[in-house]
């Protein structure tokens, strides 16, 4: 078979010899023969005095501009998740337990009492005086505060504030739970302050049922009848007495300061004023009068007088009369109304013609009565009841 022709060899390096050395070149290359691969060129020798570079130093390395731009927007994330932190570590503290206590305090040293009632986990029910109008009425008010400690546990809190109260320094003790999520995407817990830390005043107030209750001269409203109640405020001082004048009654305020946590028990006392007096023994020498001016025998129920016919006599044209007028004293009101209470006997006479089997002529009968009763204040009128049958 035919062979192909050997690859043409460069020529020797040239010798150093006096005078410059002409430059070697490659010689050209064979021809391929038929279906055969061209032959690569060998590489040219290096030129005379060349040298290879020194190896890097170890622990050397290559710069890589493209590192540059990777560095920097690394340097941007960190940037940004540190952002990102501070973010979420301001927003998960606007809605922490003592954001929320100090958002209710705020709400009150502000004198906005609807605002701060809605943060509580409940509405108060019952009376109570929890809204802007009365509360604008209180005096010695939240003034100032601050939040003291917090304390987290699970779904609960306890935050501790110090409050400036009228004159008066307090601390208080606030109660949360967590009542769902809120804030960006529902991610933070809403907290809400317990309603039971509100105050309460009992109110003892002994007046006719038409006779209402007010505080600060407003009305509370839900009262419903004279019975004690316990009324929900807001810190401050209250002034409890009726919701309207009477010429009949009067009554002696009570007064209850109260902060957060606390609960009080007031008073109203009610006495009878000069008409109310008046009135009164009006309707109790009305009652003698009644009982000593009948037509009949029976002079009717409460009057005292015990009478009974003898066997074989018939009366008839009876005449009753009133012959010592009773004295007596009107006492206290208490528990809706006045006992009366007599010192001298009232007394009465019945004269009546009678008829027997044999004659007929006159009889008389006479009684000593002591007055006792009460006096009520009924359908805007005094009534007195006697304590007899």
């Amino acid at each position: 078979a035919p062979q192909a022709p050997p690859y043409a060899q460069a020529p020797p390096y040239a010798q150093s010899s006096p005078g410059p050395a002409a430059p070697a070149f490659a010689a050209p290359l064979a021809a391929p023969l038929p279906g055969q691969a061209p032959p690569f060129a060998q590489q040219a020798p290096p030129p005379a005095g060349w040298q290879p570079p020194p190896p890097a130093a170890p622990g050397e390395k290559r710069r890589r501009p493209w590192l540059l731009p990777v560095i920097i927007g690394g340097g941007a994330l960190v940037l940004i998740g540190a952002a990102l932190g501070i973010t979420g570590a301001v927003l998960s503290s606007n809605y922490s337990p003592q954001a929320q206590a100090k958002e209710v305090l705020t709400a009150l040293a502000e004198g906005r009492a609807d605002d701060a009632v809605g943060l509580l986990d409940s509405k108060p029910s019952g009376p109570s005086l929890i809204t802007d109008a009365a509360y604008a009425t209180a005096t010695d008010r939240i003034q100032s505060f601050t939040i003291d400690e917090t304390v987290t546990d699970g779904d609960s809190a306890t935050v501790l504030a110090s409050l400036q109260q009228g004159s008066a320094s307090s601390r208080v003790e606030f109660s949360l739970v967590q009542d769902g999520k809120t804030g960006p995407l529902d991610l933070f817990p809403l907290w809400r302050v317990e309603a039971d830390v509100l105050p309460t005043v009992e109110v003892i107030f002994d007046r006719p049922a038409e006779i209402g209750l007010a505080a600060n001269g407003r009305p509370v409203p839900g009262v419903e009848d004279a019975e004690p109640v316990t009324v929900t405020v807001l810190p401050g001082t209250w002034e409890f007495s009726a919701s309207e004048a009477h010429e009949y009654f009067e009554y002696t305020p009570a007064q209850a300061t109260v902060g957060f946590a606390t609960s009080d028990s007031v008073e109203i006392f009610t006495t009878l004023s000069e008409a109310g007096t008046a009135a009164a023994r009006a309707a109790v020498d009305a009652f003698v009068a009644t009982c000593g001016s009948g037509s009949v025998m029976d002079p009717g129920p409460g009057c005292g007088m015990l009478w009974e016919a003898t066997p074989g006599e018939t009366y008839s044209n009876s005449r009753w009369s009133v012959t010592r007028a009773p004295v007596y004293e009107i006492g206290p009101w208490f528990s809706g109304g006045a006992d009366v209470e007599g010192s001298v006997d009232a007394g009465y006479r019945l004269d009546a013609d009678v008829v027997t089997a044999t004659q007929y002529g006159t009889v008389w009968w006479t009684w000593d009565v002591r007055i006792g009763g009460t006096v009520w204040f009924r359908d805007g009128v005094m009534v007195y009841e006697s304590n007899y049958n």
